[in-house]
């Protein structure tokens, strides 16, 4: 996803926004993220907010415009483990979930999958190190649970 070679000046580390899509947009206007900043997102796109699918298409225009990281929650390797590669297989059992599933008709966008799909676990750079939660550095999870 957005990977850009100028020198990082700032660093936004971001979680947990679970559709909400409008409040982002107003987050990354304070922040006016410039081409020299990195925004890392601590996953959680999706469930309980009203746009899922709005949250996922601002994330991937941000990550034209400036650097970002885009790591895996918990809610989004819910969603991955009913992923087919093709489409969302059934509504996982997550809070929120279902919200999402009934909003696109059990049909929900492929391209949330792909972009879902494309999040990694962790993320570390000269300062700090990354993730959603429960994780511990050095630790890497094999695979994901099988449906």
């Amino acid at each position: 996803m957005g990977s850009h070679m100028a020198a990082v000046e700032r660093t936004f580390a971001i979680g947990d926004l679970h559709g909400e899509a409008e409040l982002l947009r107003r987050l990354v206007a304070a922040i006016a993220p410039q081409p020299t900043d990195r925004l890392i997102f601590l996953g959680d796109y999706l469930d309980r907010g009203p746009d899922a699918s709005g949250t996922i298409q601002t994330l991937e225009a941000l990550g034209q415009r400036c650097p970002c990281v885009f790591l895996l929650g918990n809610h989004d390797e819910e969603w991955l483990d009913l992923w087919d590669g093709a489409r969302f297989t059934h509504c996982p059992f997550m809070p929120g979930a279902r919200r999402v599933w009934d909003q696109h008709q059990g049909q929900v966008p492929p391209a949330i999958g792909h972009f879902l799909s494309k999040t990694q676990r962790t993320y570390e750079d000269g300062f700090a190190w990354y993730a959603h939660a429960g994780a511990q550095p050095g630790v890497i999870r094999i695979s994901r649970r099988l449906s």
